[in-house]
Protein backbone atom coordinates (compact mmCIF):
# COMPACT_ATOMS: atom_id res chain seq x y z
CA UNK A 1 0.00 0.00 0.00
CA UNK A 2 0.97 3.97 -1.04
CA UNK A 3 0.38 6.87 0.81
CA UNK A 4 -0.08 10.12 -0.87
CA UNK A 5 -0.22 13.98 -0.41
CA UNK A 6 -3.30 15.24 -2.52
CA UNK A 7 -3.30 18.84 -4.55
CA UNK A 8 -6.49 20.12 -6.20
CA UNK A 9 -6.20 23.12 -8.25
CA UNK A 10 -9.02 24.73 -9.86
CA UNK A 11 -8.82 27.78 -11.97
CA UNK A 12 -11.76 29.72 -12.78
CA UNK A 13 -11.86 32.63 -15.38
CA UNK A 14 -14.52 35.23 -15.86
CA UNK A 15 -12.95 37.90 -17.58
CA UNK A 16 -11.32 40.93 -16.79
CA UNK A 17 -14.42 41.44 -13.78
CA UNK A 18 -13.69 37.93 -12.10
CA UNK A 19 -11.60 35.45 -12.05
CA UNK A 20 -10.14 33.00 -9.05
CA UNK A 21 -7.99 30.19 -8.39
CA UNK A 22 -8.34 27.62 -5.91
CA UNK A 23 -6.19 25.39 -3.99
CA UNK A 24 -6.68 22.68 -1.40
CA UNK A 25 -4.16 20.09 -0.53
CA UNK A 26 -2.97 17.88 2.18
CA UNK A 27 0.20 19.56 2.32
CA UNK A 28 0.69 22.61 4.14
CA UNK A 29 4.47 23.17 2.65
CA UNK A 30 2.82 23.02 -0.91
CA UNK A 31 0.46 25.60 0.09
CA UNK A 32 2.71 27.96 1.43
CA UNK A 33 4.42 27.75 -1.78
CA UNK A 34 1.91 28.13 -4.08
CA UNK A 35 1.36 31.43 -1.96
CA UNK A 36 4.25 32.59 -2.10
CA UNK A 37 4.81 32.58 -5.57
CA UNK A 38 1.09 34.36 -5.92
CA UNK A 39 2.84 37.24 -3.65
CA UNK A 40 6.22 37.71 -5.21
CA UNK A 41 4.49 37.95 -8.94
CA UNK A 42 1.40 40.26 -7.80
CA UNK A 43 0.84 43.55 -5.98
CA UNK A 44 -1.77 43.42 -3.94
CA UNK A 45 -3.51 39.61 -4.13
CA UNK A 46 -6.67 38.86 -2.77
CA UNK A 47 -6.21 35.64 -0.48
CA UNK A 48 -8.86 34.04 1.39
CA UNK A 49 -7.85 31.12 3.65
CA UNK A 50 -9.78 28.00 3.63
CA UNK A 51 -10.06 25.71 6.86
CA UNK A 52 -10.83 22.22 7.74
CA UNK A 53 -13.66 21.14 10.36
CA UNK A 54 -11.35 21.49 13.18
CA UNK A 55 -9.85 25.40 11.61
CA UNK A 56 -6.36 24.00 10.27
CA UNK A 57 -5.65 25.70 7.18
CA UNK A 58 -5.99 23.25 4.37
CA UNK A 59 -6.27 25.45 1.22
CA UNK A 60 -5.87 29.06 -0.33
CA UNK A 61 -8.31 31.19 -2.95
CA UNK A 62 -6.51 33.89 -4.83
CA UNK A 63 -8.21 36.83 -6.28
CA UNK A 64 -7.08 40.05 -8.06
CA UNK A 65 -3.97 38.79 -9.60
CA UNK A 66 -3.35 41.59 -11.75
CA UNK A 67 -4.18 39.60 -14.51
CA UNK A 68 -1.70 37.14 -14.43
CA UNK A 69 -3.87 34.02 -14.10
CA UNK A 70 -2.44 32.04 -16.72
CA UNK A 71 1.15 32.50 -15.76
CA UNK A 72 0.27 31.85 -11.85
CA UNK A 73 -1.37 28.72 -13.21
CA UNK A 74 1.97 27.19 -15.73
CA UNK A 75 4.18 28.28 -12.87
CA UNK A 76 2.34 26.43 -10.37
CA UNK A 77 2.00 23.09 -12.96
CA UNK A 78 5.64 24.01 -13.47
CA UNK A 79 6.19 23.75 -9.62
CA UNK A 80 3.84 20.82 -8.94
CA UNK A 81 6.39 18.83 -11.76
CA UNK A 82 9.42 19.48 -9.99
CA UNK A 83 8.60 18.65 -6.90
CA UNK A 84 7.25 14.66 -7.64
CA UNK A 85 3.22 15.42 -8.47
CA UNK A 86 1.26 13.95 -10.35
CA UNK A 87 -1.61 14.57 -12.02
CA UNK A 88 -4.22 11.86 -11.17
CA UNK A 89 -7.87 12.97 -12.36
CA UNK A 90 -9.29 16.25 -14.01
CA UNK A 91 -13.28 16.94 -13.79
CA UNK A 92 -15.72 19.48 -15.16
CA UNK A 93 -17.86 21.52 -12.26
CA UNK A 94 -21.51 21.14 -13.08
CA UNK A 95 -22.28 25.07 -12.84
CA UNK A 96 -19.30 26.98 -14.26
CA UNK A 97 -17.74 24.22 -16.46
CA UNK A 98 -14.06 25.07 -14.86
CA UNK A 99 -11.83 22.25 -14.52
CA UNK A 100 -11.08 21.33 -11.97
CA UNK A 101 -7.36 19.01 -11.59
CA UNK A 102 -6.06 16.91 -8.81
CA UNK A 103 -2.40 15.86 -8.03
CA UNK A 104 -0.72 13.43 -5.72
CA UNK A 105 2.74 12.83 -4.40
CA UNK A 106 3.94 9.71 -3.39
CA UNK A 107 4.88 10.21 0.24
CA UNK A 108 5.61 6.44 1.26
CA UNK A 109 5.70 3.02 -0.44
CA UNK A 110 4.79 0.86 2.59
CA UNK A 111 5.88 -2.83 2.25
CA UNK A 112 3.23 -5.41 2.51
Amino acid sequence: MQRYEYLQLMPYYAGAIYSLTSVISTDISALKTIRSIVESNTRNPEITTKTDLVGQPCGYTFRKLDNKEEAFFLSVLAWLRDEGWEPFAVHQTRTAGTLVYHFRKLVEAMQQ
